[in-house]
């Protein structure tokens, strides 16, 4: 049984990240390894509830083994990019 995406979204220093976690259906490099791939999509906003502006897929070469990390991850680049524009002021 398959769930449908979640986005999940954490606040952080004013604004908000989200992430999406999406599967990865298309060979890798990495097939020769077991299981399900994953990715992520993520976005920033000042908004708690994501839109469809401002969002990406996040090409970093990786994936990610369940929906759990690749949600993390894109947490954690959201994040980063939030220190950036924030560090520009």
């Amino acid at each position: 049984m398959s769930e449908d995406p979640r986005w999940v979204t954490e606040p952080y220093r004013g604004m908000y990240a989200h992430g999406l976690a999406i599967r990865i259906d298309e060979e890798r490099e990495s097939a020769t390894l077991p299981g399900q791939r994953w990715g992520y999509v993520l976005a920033i906003s000042f908004s708690a509830r994501p839109s469809d502006r401002g969002i990406g897929l996040e090409q970093d070469q990786d994936d990610y083994y369940t929906a759990e990390a690749a949600e993390q991850a894109a947490l954690h680049y959201g994040k980063l990019a939030i220190d950036v524009l924030r560090d520009m002021h």
